[in-house]
């Protein structure tokens, strides 16, 4: 099992709410942590570029979702291989217990991708549950 280092937290300040301590009515609650393990690199430009891809993806349940956590993973330590990188992802939100996924590719791009297109369809199937009248 691969260790990771977390990389920056978005939107988390040491015991500060960014929504109440914004005046942004559309403020989202939803925080979104990106670990990654020794064999990716994970600066700000890769935390920023995968952000702003949860956010819009996610856009449509951010008044749900509390928190978004990705562990990125190289499978073949650097080493080249069919389907080498790993993206895991694991949304909490109110209401419903907390979905992890996993998405492998030739790149943490698509990884990240694979992974987010299978939430989308895991979010939309539990929030239509919650939101069907029975």
């Amino acid at each position: 099992m691969p260790s990771y280092k977390p990389v920056l937290c978005h939107k988390k300040q040491e015991g500060a709410n960014p929504c109440l301590d914004s005046e942004d009515l559309n403020c989202s609650k939803m925080k979104i942590q990106i670990n990654t393990d020794r064999n990716i690199d994970g600066n700000e430009r890769l935390q920023g570029y995968f952000d702003s891809k949860i956010q819009t993806a996610f856009n449509r349940f951010e008044n749900h979702i509390t928190s978004v956590i990705i562990h990125l993973s190289d499978e073949n330590a650097g080493k080249s291989g069919p389907d080498d990188k790993r993206c895991n992802l694991e949304v909490r939100a109110d209401s419903i217990n907390p979905h992890p996924v996993s998405a492998n590719a030739d790149s943490i791009d698509k990884a990240v991708d694979g992974a987010i297109a299978k939430m989308k369809r895991v979010l939309e199937t539990e929030f239509g549950k919650l939101n069907q009248v029975r």
